[in-house]
């Protein structure tokens, strides 16, 4: 269901607003019904509505708690600019605000989940298909406005993705261990792990103690340590476990920086596959001189 934003349709229909109230609405409904006699959609401000779509979003205003949360998305400009985009990622816009004081929260994301819910799905499934991680974060910030039920739903095929990638470094080597590495252990990696719901915390400890592999197998000389550090810093843990980080990385640093970085044969030879083709090959040069 789109957005309608009870501004701009005003001033399409060239009526002043100061406040969403009865007579306001009275008239809007008026003139949309007139509107959709002739017409199959209406166009304002360069967005198309059908007649479904304008009248749920008059018929919600009858609630007045409502039309506060009208007044509210009206007043945010990023959740607005999403909304009326369709999610298309804003680039002067860092920042993602939820309302946490409000009371009425937990109502304010039921009244937006018709609305909001469609379009995130959507552009995580885009940004998933595409491979487009930097977007990622806008989009699973977004989706904090939603119930905790709806968020967790869609964001489980990020946080899928997520997991998959951090599982796939343990069975890597050579060149596609140190890419996958590069992709993981990146500030939109870390920051897409940290803008999921709470009821994604193993994806986090999974990224930490996938780290803690690299360095015991002595795979981390891959990367620039340094680099490798603040992202892990920038994890959001719980107090306990982001203590155990601090360990790991004030142990750990000065015997990484000793270790020289592992050569690409002898990341070859520790395959099964290795010894495979090996076998292939030797089998080859017996029936050949046979």
């Amino acid at each position: 269901m789109k957005f309608v934003s009870i501004r701009r349709l005003s001033a399409h229909f060239k009526l002043e607003f100061s406040s969403i109230d009865d007579k306001l609405l009275k008239e809007l409904r008026k003139l949309s019904d007139d509107h959709f006699i002739k017409n199959d959609v209406l166009t304002a401000f360069n967005q198309s509505f059908t007649q479904n779509e304008i009248n749920f979003c008059l018929n919600s205003l009858n609630n007045k708690n409502n039309r506060t949360f009208y007044t509210w998305i009206e007043n945010d400009k990023v959740l607005l600019r999403y909304l009326m985009n369709q999610g298309k990622v804003s680039t002067d816009v860092k920042e993602v605000l939820i309302p946490k004081e409000k009371k009425q929260l937990s109502l304010y994301q039921h009244f937006l989940s018709p609305y909001l819910k469609p379009i995130v799905k959507e552009r995580l499934s885009s940004c998933l298909n595409k491979n487009k991680i930097s977007e990622l974060v806008y989009h699973l910030e977004i989706s904090r406005f939603l119930p905790k039920k709806e968020a967790i739903e869609i964001q489980s095929a990020t946080a899928l993705f997520l997991s998959n990638k951090i599982t796939q470094a343990k069975f890597s080597y050579g060149r596609d261990l140190k890419e996958l590495l590069y992709f993981i252990y990146s500030y939109d990696f870390v920051n897409s792990l940290n803008s999921l719901d709470h009821h994604f915390y193993a994806q986090k400890l999974a990224y930490f103690n996938t780290a803690k592999l690299m360095v015991q197998k002595g795979e981390i000389s891959l990367l620039k340590f340094e680099d490798l550090k603040s992202t892990l810093v920038s994890l959001e843990l719980e107090e306990k476990d982001h203590e155990q980080l601090n360990t790991f990385l004030v142990d750990k640093t000065p015997e990484i920086l000793r270790k020289p970085e592992k050569s690409t044969f002898n990341q070859m030879i520790r395959s099964p596959l290795f010894f495979v083709a090996l076998i292939v090959v030797l089998i080859n040069l017996i029936l050949f001189f046979w």
